[in-house]
């Protein structure tokens, strides 16, 4: 996670970042996201859980899921709402691409 988080910051990217998915929803009632890059296999509350919240609160902000398990990618994208997928581990041209046009992800 941390170096995604530099990568971000360093393109100029403002990041808020949370440890587990607790956090995570916490954070979704404090703040408005554009953008989430959200990991499957976080603690306390699973990323799958964390993603199906997001879709029934927040209407704009694309999730980008991640995770080391490439047979979830048709579950995860096309039936539980991910904008995207990052196969980990994954290249900093693939967050790119992501980055330079979040409305039409890949």
């Amino acid at each position: 996670m941390e170096p995604l988080c530099e990568y971000l910051i360093e393109k100029g990217h403002q990041v808020s970042v949370a440890f587990n998915g607790r956090q995570g929803l916490d954070w979704l009632t404090k703040s408005v996201f554009d953008l989430v890059f959200l990991d499957v296999n976080i603690p306390e509350v699973s990323g799958i859980d964390l993603l199906k919240k997001i879709k029934r609160t927040s209407l704009s902000a694309k999730v980008v899921i991640m995770t080391g398990y490439p047979l979830m990618k048709q579950s995860l994208v096309m039936n539980l709402g991910a904008d995207s997928y990052l196969e980990k581990p994954f290249h900093f041209s693939q967050v790119d691409a992501i980055l330079d046009n979040p409305d039409k992800l890949p």
